[in-house]
C-alpha cells in the first residue's frame, strides 16, 4: 500500500512526464489513476515524453494507444499489462520481456536489437490485429505470439522460420535464397506472403508455396519437389 503522498507524485509524475505541460496535466488527473500499489492506468492514449534507459513509474492498464518510441529504452520493465496499441519502436531493446501480454490490436517493436520475442503478448484481443519486428537481430522466430493476423519480420538475419505464428493471414519477410520456407505450409489460415526482394519485384517463391498453402504437412514433399525443380533448393527445407 502506498501513502496518499506517495500516490500524488506518481500522478504529478505521469502527467507532467506525458506531455510537459501544465494546462495538459491538469486535462490528464481526470483520466489517469494510481492504485493502492502505485500503478498507474489511462483511461486513454499515452506518449512518454521523457528519454531514458527505463520508465520511472509502473503501468497498469491505458485503454487505448501507449507510445515509448524512440526514447532511448533498454528494458520495458514498467510497461502497462494491457493496452489497444503498443509502440516501442526505435530503443536499445535486447528483449521484450515486460511488455504488455494482452493487446488490443497492435504491437511494433521494429528497429531495436532484439535476438529473439521471448515476452511478445500472450494474447490479441481484436481479430484483424498485427506485429511488426522488423530490423531487429533475430535469427528465428522464436517467441513470436501463435495467433496474429498480420506478421512482417523484415531486414533481420533469420537463419530459421521455427517460431513463427501457427495462426497467420498476411506473412511478410525479406527473400533469402538459403531459408527454409516450407514451415509456412503448417500455418492455419495463412492467405497471403509478401517476399522482400533487393529489387523490390515479386519473387515466384511466393507463388509456389501459395499454390500449397492450406494443405498442412501433406503438402511438404510436393511443394519441396516443385521449389527443386524451379531452381530454389536452398528454400524446400523445414
Amino acid at each position: 500500500m502506498i501513502s496518499e503522498e506517495d500516490r500524488e507524485k506518481i500522478l504529478v509524475t505521469t502527467c507532467t512526464q506525458f506531455r510537459q505541460s501544465k494546462r495538459i496535466e491538469r486535462i490528464w488527473r481526470n483520466q489517469v489513476t494510481v492504485d493502492d500499489y502505485g500503478l498507474v492506468s489511462v483511461d486513454g492514449s499515452a506518449e512518454w515524453v521523457k528519454k531514458g534507459p527505463r520508465l520511472p513509474i509502473r503501468f497498469k492498464k491505458v485503454a487505448d494507444r501507449f507510445s515509448v518510441q524512440n526514447r532511448n529504452l533498454k528494458t520495458l520493465q514498467g510497461s502497462p499489462q494491457t493496452c489497444q496499441y503498443f509502440y516501442c519502436q526505435a530503443n536499445k531493446l535486447t528483449t521484450l520481456e515486460g511488455c504488455p501480454q494482452t493487446v488490443g490490436s497492435g504491437f511494433n517493436c521494429a528497429s531495436n536489437q532484439l535476438e529473439s520475442l521471448e515476452g511478445s503478448p500472450k494474447t490479441f484481443q481484436n481479430h484483424r490485429n498485427w506485429f511488426i519486428c522488423n530490423k531487429n537481430q533475430l535469427i528465428d522466430l522464436r517467441g513470436a505470439p501463435e495467433d496474429c493476423h498480420t506478421f512482417e519480420c523484415m531486414s533481420n538475419p533469420l537463419q530459421s522460420l521455427v517460431g513463427l505464428p501457427k495462426i497467420c493471414q498476411h506473412f511478410s519477410m525479406d527473400y533469402d535464397p538459403a531459408l527454409g520456407m516450407l514451415r509456412l505450409l503448417m500455418v492455419d489460415g495463412l492467405q497471403r506472403i509478401f517476399l522482400r526482394t533487393p529489387n523490390g519485384g515479386h519473387h515466384p517463391v511466393v507463388d509456389i508455396i501459395t499454390k500449397h498453402l492450406g494443405q498442412g504437412r501433406d503438402a511438404i514433399v510436393p511443394c519441396a519437389a516443385e521449389l527443386h525443380k524451379a531452381g530454389f533448393g536452398g528454400n524446400a527445407k523445414l
